[in-house]
């Protein structure tokens, strides 16, 4: 819909399909997040990190802020917070599997590779992750035990199933 038939509705008193906010310290946490992002965008870590801050102060269950916050963390190597912004990630799945994600490639980086591959075989046990046997396969590769990756990369592609490797998964094949 555009603005205008958002406005429409609004004065026609319509339902919005914009999200109603249950305190003012709910609408001030949206704000604040809404300025950490476009500080984050423009590479302004630490202003970025206090508006996530202020939002995460108001409002705890803000997950997009969170995130926000988990990401000014790893680009400026502040990678065991970072870690613990993206565990302390839950609900929705697809937002859950990718924080616990990137929080294995940060335990990778930290050089804790053997607790990043258990969290990974954690996630793909529990939710049929294949992107979490990808990433464990791409640990082992960049530790140079190729038989391992191939092993995993292996099990990945058998998870797949089907009689070919779908196209979004082509670097199986590399």
């Amino acid at each position: 819909k555009s603005l205008d038939d958002r406005i429409e509705n609004l004065t026609a008193g319509r339902a919005s399909s914009y999200e109603r906010l249950s305190s003012p310290g709910q609408g001030a946490a949206e704000a604040m997040f809404d300025m950490a992002r476009l500080l984050y965008r423009e590479q302004s870590d630490d202003s970025a990190m206090v508006f996530t801050r202020m939002a995460l102060h108001l409002n705890p269950e803000l997950t997009e802020a969170r995130l926000v916050l988990a990401g000014v963390l790893s680009r400026t190597e502040r990678y065991d917070e970072a870690i613990t912004q993206f565990k302390s990630i839950t609900g929705d799945k697809r937002v859950y599997l990718e924080a616990q994600r990137q929080a294995g490639i940060l335990l990778e980086k930290n050089g804790r590779s053997e607790d990043a591959i258990y969290l990974l075989n954690t996630l793909y046990a529990s939710h049929q992750d294949i992107e979490s046997l990808i990433l464990i396969g791409d640990i082992h590769r960049r530790a140079e035990d190729y038989a391992a990756a191939l092993d995993v990369y292996n099990r990945a592609a058998a998870a797949i199933g089907g009689k070919g490797i779908p196209e979004s998964y082509w670097h199986l094949l590399y």
